[in-house]
């Protein structure tokens, strides 16, 4: 019997790296999405910096196209100005040529706060475009560690599935169903050593008689509190080292 618990205690580290694995397979899809809409969001924000950059430029060129405009209109009221006849087609011009300037100064004001504007966005989108490339950076890092696991789950979850297939035809049917049993119930850790007559799954003290029953190796023996299957660390000192299936 205790090759059976040998076997069993392989079979527990088998099922246990598989199921470490299949939980990163689980977890690692969802924090790989979260890290991409994270990159996705800090792009959002960078793109719409490059944007509100390119309508400020769009809008000085507009407002110095305008200027233009009313500029060349000044030297067309000056030029009239010099073929009026009477005083008050004189003074009307005069109150055109006034009036387009003003206008003109006005623009003016407008092209300078637009520059300021510019300025001061030129800094801010320097700083979102580094924030960037760091946040961009460290998430393609990360991702790339993330799909390695993934990878490397993988090819885990194969070994030790072929691992386990080894051992299962060397486990005797009676003793697999009570493997099994007691795995429903306690999942992570069903086969555990006792130690200092203490059950290392629950930490409650083993009756004597039930711990020499353990050290002897002739049997199944479960923990009376928590139910699981016990074996005696002392009689298991290789089981580091994986078994080799036996011969047939």
């Amino acid at each position: 019997m205790k090759t059976q618990i040998e076997l069993l205690v392989q079979l527990q580290s088998c099922d246990s790296a598989i199921s470490k694995a299949q939980r990163i397979q689980d977890n690692h899809p969802r924090e790989i999405k979260r890290l991409e809409e994270t990159l996705e969001k800090s792009r959002a924000e960078f793109d719409s910096q490059a944007q509100h950059m390119e309508e400020i430029k769009k809008k000085r060129i507009s407002k110095e196209q305008d200027l233009a405009l009313e500029e060349e209109k000044v030297q067309k009221a000056r030029q009239r100005l010099a073929t009026v006849k009477t005083n008050k087609e004189y003074q009307a011009s005069l109150k055109e040529i006034e009036a387009i300037e003003n206008s003109n100064t006005k623009i003016e004001e407008e092209i300078l706060l637009i520059m300021e504007e510019a300025d001061a966005l030129i800094v801010k989108q320097k700083q979102v475009e580094e924030q960037f490339k760091l946040v961009e950076k460290e998430i393609l890092e990360e991702k790339k560690v993330l799909e390695a696991q993934l990878k490397e789950c993988s090819e885990e979850i194969e070994a030790k599935q072929s691992e386990k297939e080894r051992y299962l035809p060397q486990i005797k049917e009676d003793v697999l169903n009570i493997y099994h049993r007691v795995k429903r119930k306690r999942p992570e850790f069903t086969v555990v050593p006792v130690e200092n007559s203490c059950c290392l799954g629950c930490h409650m003290n083993v009756p004597p008689q039930l711990f020499n029953e353990v050290k002897t190796c002739e049997k199944i023996i479960a923990c009376p509190h928590c139910s699981r299957i016990l074996y005696w660390k002392q009689n298991h000192e290789t089981l580091s080292a994986p078994l080799q299936p036996e011969a047939h």
